[in-house]
């Protein structure tokens, strides 16, 4: 389900205020997908009121949506700037105000960092430090960035700015451990006091569930660099327990299976389809941690191509135009025969018109939609739009399964709490990728493959590749992949055993027989 287009119905119990607060409560929980439908729904109803807008921002934010997110960030950003501009100066308000403003531009900051937009992110990040310089979790998010651009020295300088303030002792380990990760000179033995420096931190009472998580993950991350892999597992293992919702393996298999099993060629080939629709729509087909996203939003740098990043409009057109129906994880189309052309004609027209509105920047001839959660409708979209073309980007299976478990994946990842079912969930996704690999072509659709491997091998030579094999001419910087402890699953041999049988050749076939 798209977040801002929420399909769920308020509690006739519940007053707008009520249903506000529980969204503010899910959010602090992690409950992220549950928050932005609930944040979505009081937009709709209130769309001039700064706190909704600002719940919807944060929300959708924390679901990864940062393409969907900015807009309402900075209206609520400025409304709130505003707000604190009027008020006298002995307002018992301003305190709280001001501590949203920064909230909110600290988080602006972020979701333009993740969008390539940095030029933006930095006017974002010194709008909240201007607001409290000393704000801990403003200096933490620069630190941060810094870091992540490998730009080490004025991160520390920063940091050790930052510490002779006082900066609170959690945000000044988590930034600690960002300079040490981005580093290449840190030591085992300082990979090792940092992780338990930071792993003391989280037994504090009081942390809520997302701080603790984020602090659990990066205690994971300093424990693998100092070669400390049960460590490392455990403290992931900490964090995954934080993640939301449930997820029933079994079923989710059996969705998978039903739709290879309809969705065939054959099948597709019978019904009357549009001659022409998605021209420029490029849709990058992958499992969540596998690159796809981050090829997504290289290749909008191209001034041809703009992203729509991970949106969730297809879905959303396929619930309204195809009749897909819900299962207990994805909305599938069960049953093509029964389309007709008009329908896929329409869900085109929806799906062209919305993603164009969510798209940056604006006014570009090629759309790419890098969601990784489409991998069950690519063969709605490709019937719909005959003229949109296919990346498929996969991983190597041990390390996208660790990803993803150990990851602070956004979005609505419910399999991610357990590795187990992370192995599942994955393994489902590749038999649709091997479906669609095979079905698409047949279709005359075009199908270009490649890897998170070989993006990390050559990431510009293999991003030029690909965009040529689409049509597109001109070079732009492929994604750069920071290391992380999925990169080295030998070191996870242990733990990734018992569910080594997901990974072998032909494990899908056995699913898709037995499921």
């Amino acid at each position: 389900m798209m977040p801002s287009q929420s399909n769920a119905q308020p509690n006739q119990q519940q007053s707008p205020q009520q249903v506000f607060e529980q969204a503010r409560r899910m959010l602090a929980l992690g409950d992220a997908h549950e928050a932005a439908q609930r944040a979505a729904l009081l937009r709709s109803h209130f769309p001039g009121q700064t706190p909704m807008v600002a719940l919807h921002g944060l929300a959708v934010a924390a679901l990864g949506l940062h393409e969907l997110a900015v807009e309402d960030l900075a209206a609520a950003a400025d409304a709130t700037e505003s707000a604190l501009k009027e008020r006298a100066s002995d307002d018992v308000n301003l305190p709280r105000i001001a501590d949203q403003l920064i909230r909110l531009t600290t988080q602006l900051a972020r979701s333009y960092e993740a969008m390539g937009r940095r030029a933006e992110a930095d006017a974002a990040l010194a709008r909240a430090l201007g607001v409290d310089p000393e704000d801990p979790f403003a200096t933490q998010a620069k630190v941060e960035m810094l870091a992540g651009r490998a730009e080490i020295d004025a991160a520390r300088a920063f940091l050790d700015e930052a510490n002779g303030l006082g900066l609170e002792e959690l945000p000044a380990a988590m930034s600690a451990a960002a300079v040490a990760l981005a580093r290449r000179d840190t030591s085992a033995d300082e990979f090792r006091m940092l992780a338990l420096r930071l792993r003391a931190l989280t037994e504090a009472v009081g942390l809520d569930a997302v701080t603790q998580s984020m602090a659990l993950r990066r205690c994971g991350e300093l424990f693998d660099r100092a070669g400390e892999g049960d460590d490392a597992f455990r403290a992931f293992t900490r964090a995954a327990n934080f993640k939301r919702g449930t997820f029933d393996a079994a079923a989710h298999a059996r969705v998978t299976s039903g739709v290879i099993s309809v969705w065939t060629a054959a099948a597709m080939d019978k019904v009357k389809k549009p001659t022409a629709g998605g021209a420029g729509v490029v849709f990058v087909v992958s499992a969540p941690c596998s690159g796809g996203e981050e090829l997504g939003r290289a290749m909008a740098a191209h001034d041809s191509v703009a992203s729509a990043g991970p949106s969730e409009v297809l879905t959303m057109a396929a619930l309204r135009q195809a009749g897909a129906k819900g299962t207990k994880h994805r909305p599938v189309v069960t049953n093509p025969s029964q389309l007709r052309g008009s329908q896929l004609g329409e869900l085109a027209k929806l799906y062209m018109a919305q993603t164009a509105r969510n798209a940056y920047p604006g006014g570009r001839s090629v759309l790419v939609d890098s969601s990784p959660l489409h991998t069950h409708l690519i063969g709605l979209a490709a019937m719909a739009m005959p003229e949109a073309k296919f990346v498929l980007v996969r991983r190597e299976p041990r390390s996208n399964a660790l990803a993803c478990f150990f990851g602070a994946t956004p979005g609505h990842h419910p399999y991610a709490r357990d590795l187990a079912t992370t192995a599942s969930y994955l393994r489902d996704v590749r038999m649709l990728m091997d479906h669609w690999a095979s079905v698409l072509p047949a279709m005359g659709c075009t199908v270009v493959e490649t890897s998170r491997e070989a993006l990390v091998a050559d990431p510009d030579a293999e991003t030029a590749r690909v965009m040529a094999a689409i049509g597109l001419d001109g070079t732009v910087a492929g994604p750069r992949f920071g290391a992380e402890a999925a990169d080295h699953p030998d070191r996870y041999a242990k733990r990734l055993g018992p569910v080594e049988p997901f990974f072998a050749p032909g494990a899908g076939e056995t699913a898709a027989r037995t499921g």
